[in-house]
Parts: C-alpha cells; structure tokens; sequence
C-alpha cells in the first residue's frame, strides 16, 4: 500500500499540534497549532499558507500540550470547537467556541510543575493531564465542571496520557521512569504496570484500530 503525505504550509514555525479524531460519523479532521512568533523565527516563509484559519486563540503563557475535545465537530449547527491546552504556568485552559461571538475560557488548577500530556476520554466527560510533579490528574466536565476527581501519584513525572473508545474507563500513563500503567480513570486504582525498558519514556499512545498500545 503506497503512503499519502499531503503537506500544509504554515506561516511560522509549529511547536505543538494536535489532529481532532473522527466526529459525528464524518471524515472531517481539524488541526489545531501554536506557533512560534514570526518575530522569532530565524526567516519567515514565502509562499502562501495552504490553510483555512477558522479562529484564533491567544495566551500569555507558552503551551505545552494540546488535546482536542470529542464534542468538536463543524458539521453541527451551531459549529463546536472545544480543546484543551497546558501552559507554562502549570494550568489547563478549556477553550470552547461555536466559531462566531460566542466563545469561553475555563482555567484548571492543580498542578504544581510543567504539565506534559492532555487528553479527553472518548465521550468528552473527562479531561486527564499528567505532570512534572509526579501527579496524573482526572478532572470533571460535566457532573462537577472543573473539578479534579482523582489524583493518581506516579513514581517519575508523568509524560503522557492516552484513553481509548474500546476500553472505556481506563487510562493508560506512562512516566519518564519507563512505566507504563492502565488505570481506572475515575477511581485512579491500578490495572496493571509494567516496566518498557525504556528510560527515558519520553511518549507513549494507544493504537486507535487495536486496544495494543506503543
């Protein structure tokens, strides 16, 4: 099978990105970007963009970690576009927008260190973050909007997080100590673990086709 690349041009350097998943049965994807500052970059490029801009979202601080939301879909009316990201000040952002006037912000407190993976369970009920501090966090969106249900201690800094729709209600985190472990996502009780060998884990994800992970 011969493998499709097809390349965007962007207008500054990219430093993070994050892909929307499937969404109301439809095949649409959407990216959402941070970049880097056309100031700070060491030349700008000069062709045209090849990309639709559908709105813009700042903060002060740099982000660290992006996850879409599953909710996000453009073909609903009124359009959803809701994600999460991490910043350098040890906060989550969820930013919500039907890409008109109506758009809002949500900050996530808790973390004590860099924040180094996001992610949302597949039904959009849950928002998991995991950290330099040795933490991985469950925060509620819907039942109790902005809370953090759980509280999982790790023994090195969490570096990512992944849920999958196949295993509903279990986590699967991995740490920069190269531990991987499946929890349970609102009670935080230990599935299994396992060491990779690998130190150190710098990323870890769960196969979307298969409930394998890599």
């Amino acid at each position: 099978m011969d493998t499709i690349c097809n390349a965007i041009m962007l207008p500054m350097k990219i430093l993070l990105l994050a892909l929307s998943k499937k969404v109301d049965g439809d095949r649409e994807h959407n990216l959402v970007c941070n970049f880097k500052g056309a100031e700070e970059d060491d030349e700008e490029l000069d062709d045209d963009p090849e990309y639709l801009e559908l709105e813009k979202f700042s903060q002060k601080h740099r982000t660290l970690a992006l996850a879409w939301s599953p909710e996000t879909s453009l073909n609903v009316f009124p359009k959803t576009v809701a994600f999460c990201s991490a910043a350098s000040d040890h906060k989550l952002r969820l930013y919500n927008s039907d890409l008109t006037a109506n758009s809002t912000l949500q900050e996530l407190r808790g973390h004590t260190d860099y924040i180094n993976a996001v992610a949302y369970d597949p039904y959009g009920e849950y928002v998991v973050s995991t950290s330099d501090d040795h933490t991985c966090r469950v925060w509620s969106l819907k039942e109790l909007p902005g809370q953090c249900i759980t509280n999982i201690q790790l023994l090195s800094p969490g570096m990512s997080v992944a849920c999958h729709q196949s295993e509903e209600g279990k986590l699967l985190v991995g740490e920069k100590c190269g531990v991987l472990s499946l929890f349970n996502l609102v009670s935080g009780q230990a599935i299994l673990s396992f060491d990779s060998n690998r130190s150190p884990l710098l990323s870890a994800d769960w196969s979307s086709n298969t409930s394998l992970y890599a």
